[in-house]
Parts: structure tokens; sequence; C-alpha cells
């Protein structure tokens, strides 16, 4: 039974210089406390790994061996995908943005190659040109990107290129991308597909804000919040209801938010409930991976809620069962070719759609250890093997397993989603912190000892122990020499929130 989130105020205020030098300081002198620990653990590891070698998984009968180009190497959702594919017996080639070249992905013992690129942000010419070149020297079959929030649509922008030289690219066309990242497009696509979604207004400017229809939407008793449309670090957990009663007040906060032409904002209505989020591939609207967790702000702790329907089932069911109805109505009437993810906020029993992340999200760490998470994100689209959702592979005997025979009807059985068995997964820097945080010691060992540490993994120690002992400590170095204050991190995505 996994143990109820912390919801936990945002920490949004910039440190002053003590609680800068303290949280840099404090963090890695803890790492440095714990690393003789984890090298022994990390020797002993090894040891195990040399006396008792880990059986090479075959490939699928008739499936040939392919080159995958795996990105975002320093967030654990990245080293999933690596890991996953080269146990199932394929060849591993990790890229990452030449700021991350201390990423722990790197050092899995499950990369075969390893290049750097080039950063997107400044020149997306010179960043496609840079995973051409990888990919024809390499001569990669399949692109799997598992990029942060940023640079989502620079890889679409790099599909047709990639292309051309015939590698697979899960990732979505940048025009297709760019409407499922924009929270404007992605309310306008689901109310053109006839979803239900929470009233949504763009706005660009603060006049715009001010002659919504305020007081009328206050007679109804409704509540909005103010959502920037891109990525916007210093407002993404802004909390403020509007209307407020004071509008000149009201006007004169809404103009530190800085809405532009191009810097829009939505006016969304506020719905008041437990929010979940969803993550999948789905392959020609087919949706092939499916694993939905109840939500938060910084999400730090995935327990898979499993979809059921009937009298038996729980609420948290029932709503992970229309989670699962909406996204595989939207993949297909979409005929979506990539990852996907959504967030969705209950209302009276109901879900509500509030946001898509086209790009793979970190709940993908509760399939980790599933023996088709490789088969349903590389397969062609004519494969005949598919799984039910308890994992078991079933199959036909009419083609073969990479995908050259017929679809029989048992395609309805995808998507694959982690075992009920499944134990949560956390990232031990948060539960450390949270522990000292909340005086709470009794939740680190309930979940040291019955949830599995994402980072971590028996057959390919090094990534755990560098993450957390080389990686982090670097960039808090940094932080500490530059000056540059920050008010959380994310260990599972590489992610620092600046100041």
């Amino acid at each position: 039974m996994p143990l109820p989130l912390r919801r936990k105020p945002p920490i949004t205020t910039p440190p002053g210089l003590f609680l800068h030098l303290l949280k840099n300081l404090g963090f890695i002198s803890a790492s440095l406390i714990f690393l003789p620990f984890s090298l022994t653990v990390l020797f002993w590891a090894t040891l195990f790994n040399w006396v008792f070698p880990e059986e090479k998984r075959r490939l699928r009968a008739g499936e040939r061996r392919l080159t995958v180009m795996v990105s975002g190497g320093r967030a654990t959702k990245g080293l999933v995908h690596m890991r996953a594919f080269a146990r199932a017996g394929h060849r591993v080639i990790a890229v990452e943005e030449p700021s991350q070249y201390l990423n722990a992905a790197r050092f899995s013992k499950y990369v075969a190659a390893y290049h750097a690129l080039t950063d997107p942000l400044k020149s997306q010419d010179t960043y496609t040109n840079r995973l051409v070149e990888i990919a024809r020297r390499e001569k990669v079959d399949v692109f799997v990107p598992a990029s942060g929030v940023a640079t989502t649509l620079c890889d679409g922008h790099a599909k047709p290129a990639l292309e051309k030289l015939g590698v697979r690219v899960l990732q979505f066309d940048a025009d297709l991308g760019y409407k499922l990242d924009k929270k404007d497009e992605f309310m306008g696509l689901c109310r053109d597909l006839g979803l239900e979604v929470p009233e949504t207004v763009l706005v660009r400017s603060v006049e715009d804000v001010m002659n919504f229809a305020w007081e009328k939407k206050r007679a109804e008793g409704k509540r909005f919040l103010l959502k920037c449309v891109g990525v916007d670090d210093r407002t993404r957990n802004d909390m403020t209801l509007f209307p407020w009663g004071d509008l000149e007040g009201m006007r004169g906060y809404v103009k530190t938010l800085g809405i532009t032409d191009e810097n829009p904002y939505i006016i969304q209505e506020f719905v008041k409930g437990t929010e979940y989020c969803c993550q999948s591939v789905a392959i020609d609207g087919v949706v092939r991976t499916f694993s939905c967790c109840e939500s938060s702000d910084l999400l730090m702790n995935y327990a898979h809620i499993t979809p059921a329907s009937g009298p038996s089932a729980s609420n948290a069911r029932h709503i992970a069962k229309q989670c699962l109805n909406f996204t595989t109505e939207f993949c297909k009437k979409m005929n979506i070719t990539g990852q996907i993810s959504f967030d969705f906020v209950e209302r009276d029993g109901r879900v509500l759609p509030i946001e898509c992340n086209p790009r793979t999200h970190t709940a993908n760490t509760l399939l980790a250890n599933h023996p088709g998470y490789a088969h349903a994100y590389l397969a062609s689209p004519l494969a005949n093997a598919t799984y039910g959702s308890e994992g078991k592979a079933r199959s036909n005997s009419n083609g073969n397993g990479n995908g050259h025979g017929k679809v029989l009807s048992a395609r309805h059985l995808w998507p694959i989603q982690p075992s009920p068995a499944e134990p949560p997964t956390y990232w031990i820097p948060h539960e450390i912190f949270d522990a000292i945080r909340y005086l709470d010691p009794l939740t680190l060992v309930y979940r040291l000892m019955l949830e599995r540490e994402a980072q971590w993994d028996w057959r390919d120690p090094v990534p755990g122990v560098w993450l957390y002992h080389v990686y982090w400590p670097s960039v808090l170095l940094g932080s500490l020499l530059s000056g540059q204050r920050w008010t959380r991190i994310n260990a599972s995505t590489g992610k620092v929130f600046w100041c």
C-alpha cells in the first residue's frame, strides 16, 4: 500500500545568503558522509555481477538487433529507456547536451557509446546536424528522446532530417508538438475532439485579463488560475486564485507577470480536486504503455494506480480507468505516434485534462522492470506480439516479433502497465531531505524497506552512485562558486529551479 503523497507548499522565495550556503554545503556534506557507504555497496554489487553475470536476454524470434539513440541522460527516465532497450538485446547510444557532460547515464554498462550534442536553444540547425552526424556514424535505427521541458520541440524540428536517413523517431513533428505542448492549443484540440475540459481563455495583455467576465464568473462561484502558456519556472507553481475583491490590486499583481504577445497566458478554471498524471507511448494511435499516478507540483514518489471499473473498485481506480479511456481516445483520434503524458484533475468523480506534455514522463520508472517495455517502444506498427496488463506476452504464429506479420484481433491487449506488485519509486536525496524537513524518519525507513530507489539498479550500480556523489555535488559546487541561487532541485530530471 503506497504512502499518501505529501502536499508540499511550493518553495518559490529566493533564498538569502545564509540559506543558500546552508543548502549547498549541507547537500555536499551529506554526499561526502554517505560516500563510504555507497562505495561499499558499489563494491559488493560489482562483485556480485562478476560472480553471477546477468543472463543476456535473447531477441524475439525473427527480430533484428536495433541501434537505438536515446537522449536525456541527466534524467532517470532516459536511463530507464537505455537499460530496457539494452536488456532486450539492442545496442544503445546515449546523447546529451554539452552542459550535462557529467550525467550519470553515460556511465551505465548498458550504453555502448556516448556522444555530446550541441545546445538546441542556441542553434536548432547545429543541433539537428549534430544528431544527423551521430545517427549516420552509429547507424542508428530508432531515436527515442527523453528531453526536458525547454527542448521538447527541438527534437520535433530535427525529426525530418533524421527520417531522411531512415531513422524512426519517437517524437511528434514540430507542428503537432507545439499544439500539444502549449496549454491553450491543447485545450482547443480537446474541445475539437468533443472532450470535456475546464473553461480556458487565452490572454496576451494585462487588459485582456482585466476585461475577462470576472463579475459574471464570481456570481457563478467560479475561481480561476493564470498559467503561462510557455515555460516559466518563476510562476509555474503560482496557485493565486482570481478574481480578487480588489480589482485594482489584482491589476497591479497581473502586471508583474509580464503577459505579452510573446509571453501569453491562459485564464483557466480552477478545479479543486486530486490531480493525476499519466505516461504513455503510442504507435499509430494505439497506446502501448500506460502508467497512472496521483500527482503533485513536484512529484518525487510514483505509485501506479491500476485502472478498474465496477462496484468493488476504489475511487482512485475508477479515476485511473477514466484517465486510460481519455488517453486511448485522444491518441486514437489524433493518430498519435510518440511519447505523451497528460495531467488530469478530478471533479465530482470525473477527470478533466488540464495539461499535455509531449515527451517521456518520469512515471516510466514504474515500468523499468517490465519485460515488454522495449518491445512496446521499438516494435513496428505492425507488431503482432502484444501484452495484456498482467504483463504476459501474447503472440500468434503468423509473422515474426519485429512486426512483419499481420495484426490480429489480439492488438487490443495493449497497453502494458506496471504490475500491481510493482513497488512505488522514490529518490533517496528527496526522502532524506523530507525526513529532516518533516521530522519523519519512519517514512524514510518505510520507503527504504518496501519501495524502490528509481536510479539504483543492482545490475547497473554505477549511475546510482555517480548521480548522488558526482553529478549533483558538481552542480551545487557550481552554484556556490557562481553565486547563482536556486529554490528547488529535482533529482529525477536534473532540473534546477534557478532564481
